[in-house]
């Protein structure tokens, strides 16, 4: 068993106990939201789990491209604390990004004053022709949703009919 599994079998453990020691209510006191708060505990000083998030750059074409992706630790301000990263990768390369957590937001795209942009790779050809912008059409990776710390995620670029695309695919962690 895993020492996340450890961790939620002694909660299960412990709310169990107190229910059947105290009854229902004060078990269902353990799940309530609100009682951290009444107890005096501030909840906005509690933060997400330590580590890492691996970002994985995968530029499966044979063109260089310059990937663009951003982190914020904070959801509901996304421009608070957060982290712009571009990096260049060569044709068939992988490059990454370590990102220490707590992070709530991670993805392809820019930051900048008004927000969250779409450009997620930027296409040099090798060939000298003009460079080609490529946007992520996908939604946000929010923590806990789509992923956790621990995990790998690779912003993958591949060559397409149309031209080029840009996908995302989660590898859980250990």
């Amino acid at each position: 068993m895993t020492a996340r599994g450890n961790r939620t079998a002694r909660w299960l453990g412990l709310v169990l106990g107190c229910g059947l020691l105290g009854g229902c209510e004060v078990a269902l006191d353990l799940v309530n939201p609100a009682l951290l708060s009444a107890l005096g505990i501030d909840t906005t000083s509690i933060t997400g789990s330590p580590g890492v998030v691996l970002v994985a750059f995968n530029n499966t074409t044979s063109d260089p491209a310059i990937f663009y992706a951003f982190s914020a630790p904070n959801a509901s301000n996304v421009l608070v604390g957060s982290r712009s990263f571009s990096t260049l990768i060569d044709g068939g390369d992988v490059g990454n990004e370590v990102v220490e957590c707590p992070v709530q937001l991670l993805g392809p795209g820019q930051l900048d004053g008004s927000g969250i942009g779409t450009l997620a790779v930027t296409v040099v050809p090798a060939d000298g022709t003009n460079t080609v912008d490529v946007n992520y059409t996908g939604g946000l990776l929010q923590e806990g949703v789509a992923f956790r710390c621990g995990d790998v995620i690779e912003i993958r670029l591949s060559r397409t009919a149309a031209g080029y695309a840009v996908g995302v695919r989660i590898i859980p962690g250990q």
